[in-house]
């Protein structure tokens, strides 16, 4: 069994897979508990599993083209 990464090792791997636009901001615990990631480009914050930015790469579900839109009914009938 692999043994855990601290903090330090995780950031280290996470910049070689996502050298720029995004930050780190929480506190990795292990694979299966979500960090907090910052897009720098658009200053979004959000969740994702450590694991699947290792494997995936990070990608802002705000900026992503492809990412699914979700509104409250307000915002879609403002548009």
């Amino acid at each position: 069994m692999p043994r855990k990464l601290t903090q330090e090792e995780y950031c280290n791997k996470f910049y070689k897979k996502n050298p720029k636009d995004f930050e780190v901001i929480g506190e990795y615990v292990n694979t299966d508990t979500e960090i907090m990631i910052r897009h720098t480009v658009c200053g979004n914050e959000y969740l994702r599993k450590p694991e699947k930015l290792l494997s995936r790469g990070a990608s802002c579900p705000k900026c992503n083209p492809y990412a699914k839109i979700r509104r409250t009914q307000d915002e879609f009938e403002k548009d």
